[in-house]
C-alpha cells in the first residue's frame, strides 16, 4: 500500500510539473515566433546586401576601376547600417514581446479573479 501511495504523489508531481512545462512553452512560442520572424527579415536584408555587393563589384570590374575595394567599403557600411537597424528592431521587439506577457498576465489575473 505505501508503494502505490508513493507512486501516485509521484504521478501528481509529474502531472504537475508537464501543466508548468506546457504553460511555459505557450508563454515563449509566441517570443519565438517573433524572434524567428525578426531573423527572417534580417537574413533578408544580408542577402540584398551581398547581392549589391556582387552587383557593384561586377559593374565597377567592368568599368576598369577596383571593383573589390569600393564593394568592401559598401559591404562595411551596409552592415553598420544593418547593426544599427537590428538593434533598433531588438528594442521594439523586445516592448512588443513585454507587453504581449504583461496583456497575457492581465488577461489570466482576469480569469482567476
Amino acid at each position: 500500500m505505501a508503494a502505490s501511495s508513493s507512486n501516485y504523489k509521484y504521478q501528481k508531481c509529474e502531472e504537475a510539473i508537464e501543466m508548468l512545462l506546457k504553460g511555459q512553452e505557450k508563454e515563449n512560442k509566441d517570443d519565438r515566433i517573433m524572434r524567428n520572424s525578426m531573423c527572417m527579415i534580417n537574413g533578408l536584408v544580408i542577402a540584398d546586401i551581398r547581392t549589391n555587393i556582387s552587383t557593384l563589384s561586377d559593374l565597377l570590374d567592368e568599368s576598369e576601376e577596383d571593383g573589390g575595394v569600393i564593394a568592401s567599403e559598401y559591404m562595411l557600411e551596409q552592415l553598420r547600417i544593418n547593426e544599427d537597424i537590428q538593434g533598433d528592431v531588438k528594442l521594439l521587439l523586445d516592448g512588443t514581446i513585454d507587453k504581449m506577457k504583461k496583456k497575457r498576465e492581465g488577461i489570466l489575473d482576469s480569469k482567476l479573479l
